[in-house]
Formats: C-alpha cells, structure tokens, sequence
C-alpha cells in the first residue's frame, strides 16, 4: 500500500535528475533558498523547449514546500494554439521533490505549440501564494512526415494471439480527428478469408481521441483478422480536425477460444499477452508499463472495450455519483488522488492453497498482514491502523471499523455472503457510489433493501418496511418519520449503527444488542458490562439519548461517528414536557419499573404518539387502563385501579368516545381539541401527579369557552342548566376550590356531577331548582343553602 500518494511517475523525473547531477553536474531542480513568496525553480518541459514527447506527464517544481490542495486544474492550466485546454487526468504533488506532475488525460499533440500556466492561486505551506502567474511555452515532437495525424496505439496490439472474440477493436490517434471521416467506409475489419466483420458501432471519443468499432456478433475463435484505417490521399479517408489525411495503418491479431482474453495470469501460457500492459523498450512508465500512468493502463480494458467491469464509466461519472474510492488519475479530479488500482488487486493474480485464482484478483496488504478476501480484506485499510493517508482520511472514513460481533459481518447469513466474502460490497460499491460512503441507495432506502424481507430482521419475522409505513393490511398512524416528511430528522443508522450493531435486542439481555449508541454509533448500546464498546442502560435510558434537552448533533471522527443531527418535528402533542423527556427519572412510572418500550413501539404504531395501546374504552383496557385496570400485570400490581370509576354512574367521559367528546384531534391541534383523556390530567412522562394543581386542572376545559383554559366569566356555561343561574358563579361559590364540592379525584362516582356528598342528593334538577335574586345570590338566611339536600360543611339544616 502507497502512503499518500507514492508518486510512481516520479521516480522517472527524480532519476533523471540524478543522472544530471552526477554527469553533468547540475539539476532541473536547483536548490533554492526559499524567502518571501513561493516561485517556480524548473519546469519539465522547459520554456521554449521544442519536440515534446507528446506521453509524458509535465513536472513543475517549487523552492519550497507547497500546499498540495492548491494543485487543481484551476491553478495549473495547460492550453494548446486553439486556446483548448488540456485535460488533466491527475495532478500529484510530492513533498519530497517539491515537484507537481500534471497528467494529460490523452497525448498531447504533435506538431502542436502549447502554455503551461501555474497561477497564483498555489500557494505554499504557509499560504503564501506565487507573486504573478509564470508562463512556459513549448512545441511537441513533430512526426515523421509533418504535421499528418497517426496512429500512436491499439487495442487488440498488433500480432496479439488468444484474444476474446467479445473484443471492441480500437485505436488512438495523435491528432484531433474528424469524426465524419471515421465510419464502416474507413474503418474495417476482415477474417483470414477476406470476410467482412459488420460493426455494430463506429465510434470516435473527441477527449481521448479513440476510434472504436463494435462487432455486431461476437468473432470467431481462432480466426485471424486484419483491422484497416483507411487514410486514402484522394480525399475519401480519415482526417484529422484540419482536414489533413491520416497515413493509412493496418495491423492483424488473432482471436482464442473464449468470448474475453484474460491478461491477468494467461501470460504464463501465452506470453504475447504480456504485450498488453508492457512494453520493453518504449515504455511511458515503470515496470515497463505503456501508459503515463497505472490507472490509464487499466482502463485500456476497464472502460467497458475489453472487460464486462466497466470502472471507468462510474470513476468519471459526477453528475449521477457523490462519492469515490481515491483512486489515482481517473480524469475525475474530484476525488483524491490517494490509492492505485494495484492496492486493491494484483495485476497478475494470487492463487489460494487449492491453486485457485482468487475473486476478482483481490489482495491487499499494509505491509504485515495481507487479506484476498472477506472483511479482513477492507480492514487492511478501514481496520484498526491509520494508514496515513492524509491527516484526516482515516477520521473522515470513520476510522477503524473491525468488529467480530457485528451482525452486519456475519457471512452465516445469507443475504450478506457474496463470492468474495465482502459483506461490506452489500451496502457499499467498490469504486463510486450514487450517494456518501460510496452507497447506491439513500438513507433508509440503503436499509429497507434488506430489511423489506422479513428473515432478515432480527426476529425473523418483522417486516421492517411494513413497521414504518404499513401496507394493504397494516395501518400505522405514528412513527418515527425516517422519511424526514414532518420537518424532524431520524434515521436507521441513528439508533443502529450499521457496522456496530450485534444479533440480539437490548431487552434480551444478551452480550450484544442490535441498538448502538445514538450519541456515538460506534458504540454498542447494551446491558452487559465488558463488552465491546459497551455502555450500560435501559431502553429508557437509550430513548433518553435523543428525547433530552440536547439531542445528539452529527459529527464524523475516526472515534466517534453520529450521522444525522436528531431533529424533532416543530408541532408538540407530547403533553407537557414537550419532546425533552429527561423529567421521566424522577417520575412515579419510571420509579415503579415502568420503562419507555412498555408504553410504545419504536418504529411505527397503529396509534398515536408511537402508543403500543389503543385508546381505553368501556369494553377494552388499553394503554392506560392496561395496568390501570382490574388486573394490573405481575410487574405492576401495585398500580391503582381506576376503572371501577371510570364505570360509575357519574364520570369523566374518559372512555367514551362521542359527542363533545369524539376523537376530532388532529396532529395540528392536540393540545387544543382533544376529548377527556388520562393525560389531559396526567402527564406519564412526569414527577407530577397532574399537569396543573387545584381549580387551574378544571379550568383547562370547564370555562365558559370549552378548550380555551379561561376563567369562567359568563353567568352560564355548558355544564349547568342554560335557562338558570350558574353555581360556579355564585359570589360565595366563586373562590372556592373545586374540590370542595366535587370529589377530589373525579375519575368517577355514584353522585351526579361528580359531587362530594354524603348521599342527600340524587339528581342534579334539586340543585337548579333554588332561586337566586338579582345579583345571583341564594335567597335564604345570611346566604346559607337551607335546602337539606346539600348538607356540607358549607350548608347545614338550620
């Protein structure tokens, strides 16, 4: 594995200046004191230098040490006559040399003049930037009969036996062509017999100035064919952009027996396909290679011509992919520059102890252990060591992501085996991905795809999918809205950390829970002490982690990762304590055992608020009357049974459902249009017995405005008699506790109106029967209610 960059095109550079320091006792590269603003020492070519290998990448070196992020095709332009620019394929910057190569993404031209412009946009290590722009102008070589456009390379080589009868032909030029010329008239291909191969296409790529032609049928094995490019003086032949005749080229190779030639490894039985990575005596690189560069080598094939692995469509692709394996001179200047395609995979191929290839030519090593497969193989670089890549790789990429207890790694399950035994290529792509992380689904989509089937669950049996948003069977009223559609934001990964969580669920009890921590999803979030990055709960607490005064804010580090700021919906129907549920501790539910997942479902509900109960009705207990009823749990025995008075003959509406008390609320207004519910009253998640104390509780609904929670300021209201004067009014009712003629807790009694009596009264028309004069006071002695139908401490028998 290179650190950094490893700048293999270099080396070339550097042993070309020891040479000119030991024959001749000078270097391209002076050694420069370096004060003030940065300045370029030397360039390669240098200005007004003539017959420029149009192959070679251009080297610029500095005086001083310089900072590589400046090095962008914005800062460092290269423009021929025409004033096109040239593209840059990679552009490396070595420390060492203090040296920049820029890396055309196609040869140069011959015959043509071009500008290297290094703009003041580089700056140093200290950011100090270049003064003034500095220019260098040169000429590339001129062929052999100038200026006439040639044929520098193709594809099958000349004289190439074994080759796939899949093969697209191609070839590269070394001038601008004109596409109009390249069609079935000027590019031909015959079989030893003189045959004509149909083309399915002729194309021509004006950026890396290849022609390509597609066979219709794949070739016949073990056939010769002859491939012409027909460069005709008269005028009916290929010509470049100048209208210049191409000198006319042929070559010939030979097909196998199978539909794709393997290079990698066949040379050991047929050593003319060496020639298709290698050169021996004009090599653009080392090991011989004939490209500028590996990546460039690799593409000869992995561009979709000459192998079904078409990596370099998705290295370049921007427009539909966010994210990228730093791979080294794909054109996409995007990404880093930090790895070649021989850090992942031997060329040549490495055998197992059975003899066998391994998938895909995989091998990795960081110098001490080297993996060809299985997770192992991406923890050479995503596992426990930082490999230096840059300062802040190893953070950004989340750091070391070695887990043995990791459900996600289990290659037992078989939604996650694969050939190379990488479970991490079943969320992740190798190369680019369509979103961050290198991912081809977005968020809980990247999940769902899995987790739709129910064996893939933990349990086995749960559709996941189904949970959050239900289908033609299940309804869901409530969840937690992953989708991000109420303003919040939550996401699978919040609370299960895809490369942290294990095979069992936190109420189990086991070793390792598949909740991780969502203040740090590289932690697991599990009961048991001593465990891998364990920290010690209940689902209580884990609940707690978000529904706190601060929820958890993203943050990505080779410690610590949370991958989406927690966001709570802007509308609160959570009762009083809003979505800040930390007051819950120091409730009398939670001091009684009673734990968050007792009450509701974590991910999506048939009713609201994530409630794992409907509504209590008179024929059914639910959420409340569950433990509130007559036969609370074994857990919660000690909970007070209140449904014998919510089934009295004078109660609280609380169980029916219907007329001014129907269920009309909606998510807009909970807290203002509800009928008669327990947390009304009560809220569960606090200390608090009610939400309000005394007379201000009774308000909340009792007012002369029904929801508003004003004071009563009117001579009636809807819970008297309409036509007589109303009782709560009474100037010597008025400052009176509501208690102290009502009963203290008024689930439900045997007196109408929910009176605290001794049994005198028996219907509430004795009460609306007393007259009042005109101020709305009792007629009767010193206002006393003489009536022995209301015999209290207030009112007695005369």
């Amino acid at each position: 594995m290179h650190n950094y960059i490893g700048l293999k095109s270099l080396r070339a550079f550097v042993l070309l200046n020891l040479t000119l320091i030991i024959v001749f006792g000078f270097s391209l590269a002076e050694p420069v004191l370096a004060a003030g603003n940065p300045v370029v020492t030397s360039t390669n070519p240098s200005d007004t230098q003539e017959r420029v290998d149009v192959n070679l990448p251009i080297y610029i070196t500095f005086d001083r040490d310089m900072d590589s992020s400046t090095m962008t095709s914005a800062n460092l332009n290269v423009r021929d006559s025409q004033a096109q620019d040239v593209q840059a394929r990679g552009i490396h910057y070595d420390s060492t040399s203090k040296t920049t190569v820029f890396i055309p993404l196609a040869p140069l031209k011959q015959d043509e003049t071009y500008q290297l412009t290094v703009k003041t946009g580089v700056k140093d290590t200290n950011g100090l930037p270049l003064l003034q722009d500095y220019l260098v102008s040169f000429k590339t070589t001129l062929s052999s009969i100038s200026p006439e456009p040639r044929v520098i390379s193709t594809i099958p080589k000349a004289s190439v036996s074994q080759i796939g009868t899949k093969r697209v032909i191609s070839a590269s030029f070394n001038h601008d062509m004109n596409p109009n010329t390249i069609n079935n008239m000027t590019f031909t291909v015959v079989d030893q017999n003189k045959n004509p191969v149909t083309p399915k296409s002729i194309t021509y790529d004006t950026l890396s100035r290849i022609a390509a032609f597609v066979p219709v049928s794949p070739l016949t094995t073990n056939t010769l064919y002859t491939v012409t490019l027909k460069g005709a003086p008269d005028g009916t032949g290929i010509k470049d952009s100048g209208g210049v005749n191409l000198v006319n080229y042929t070559w010939s190779f030979t097909t196998g027996n199978t539909d794709l030639n393997d290079p990698h490894g066949n040379y050991i039985v047929n050593t003319n396909t060496c020639a298709t990575c290698h050169q021996t005596h004009d090599a653009l690189n080392t090991s011989l290679l004939n490209k500028t560069t590996e990546t460039a080598l690799c593409f000869t094939c992995h561009d979709g011509s000459g192998s079904n692995y078409n990596i370099n469509a998705g290295m370049v692709d921007t427009t539909n992919n966010q994210s990228f394996h730093p791979i080294m001179d794909t054109g996409n200047l995007a990404t880093q520059q930090l790895l070649y395609c021989s850090d992942c995979h031997d060329p040549h191929g490495d055998k197992d102890a059975q003899g066998n290839y391994y998938n895909k030519l995989l091998k990795a090593t960081d110098g001490t252990t080297t993996a060809y497969q299985g997770n192992e193989f991406c923890l050479i670089c995503h596992g426990v060591n930082d490999r230096k890549f840059t300062p802040t790789y190893y953070g950004d990429t989340a750091g070391n992501h070695t887990n043995p207890l990791a459900a996600h790694y289990d290659t037992t399950k078989s939604a996650l085996d694969s050939s190379t035994k990488i479970t991490c290529s079943k969320c992740h792509t190798p190369h680019s991905g369509r979103y961050n992380q290198l991912t081809d689904q977005q968020e809980e989509n990247l999940c769902l795809t899995c987790h739709t089937n129910p064996a893939n669950s933990h349990s086995g049996t749960g559709n996941i999918q189904e949970q959050f948003f239900g289908s033609s069977t299940v309804t869901i009223v409530s969840k937690h809205d992953i989708t991000s559609s109420d303003n919040g934001k939550v996401e699978c990964s919040s609370c299960h950390g895809p490369h942290t969580v294990g095979a069992a669920s936190l109420s189990e009890g086991k070793a390792y829970s598949d909740l991780s921590d969502p203040t740090n999803t590289k932690s697991v979030f599990t009961t048991v002490a001593g465990t891998l990055n364990a920290t010690i709960g209940n689902m209580t607490d884990f609940c707690l982690k978000c529904h706190a005064g601060t929820p958890p804010s993203a943050i990505r580090t080779s410690d610590k990762v949370v991958p989406y700021s927690i966001q709570f919906p802007s509308f609160l129907f959570t009762t009083s304590t809003g979505w800040n549920k930390t007051v819950y501790l120091n409730s009398k539910h939670y001091l009684s055992g009673v734990s968050c997942n007792d009450c509701h479902i974590p991910h999506g509900s048939p009713y609201p608020s994530l409630m794992a109960r409907g509504e209590d009705t008179v024929s059914t207990d639910g959420e409340c009357l569950k433990c509130h009823g007559g036969t609370p749990p074994a857990a919660y025995a000690t909970a007070k049974n209140v449904s014998t008075d919510f089934k009295s003959v004078s109660q609280h509406p609380t169980l029916t459902i219907s007329s001014l008390h129907s269920d009309t609320e909606t998510a807009a207004d909970k807290m203002t249009k509800r009928h008669a519910e327990c947390v009304d009253c009560h809220d569960p998640h606090s200390p608090a017995r009610t939400v309000k104390t005394g007379k201000d509780l009774c308000y909340d609904c009792h007012s002369s405005s029904t929801y508003t929670g004003t004071i009563q300021n009117a001579t009636t209201s809807k819970f008297s008699d309409p036509t007589v004067a109303n009782l709560h009014l009474n100037s010597n009712h008025s400052g009176q506790a509501c208690t102290a003629c009502h009963t203290a807790v008024p689930h439900g009694t045997s007196h109408p109106g929910l009176l605290a009596l001794t049994g005198e009264v028996n219907s509430t028309s004795q009460i609306q029967s007393f007259t009042v004069d005109g101020l709305g006071k009792l007629i009767g002695s010193a206002n006393n209610w003489t009536k022995n139908s209301c015999t209290t401490s207030c009112h007695t028998v005369p």
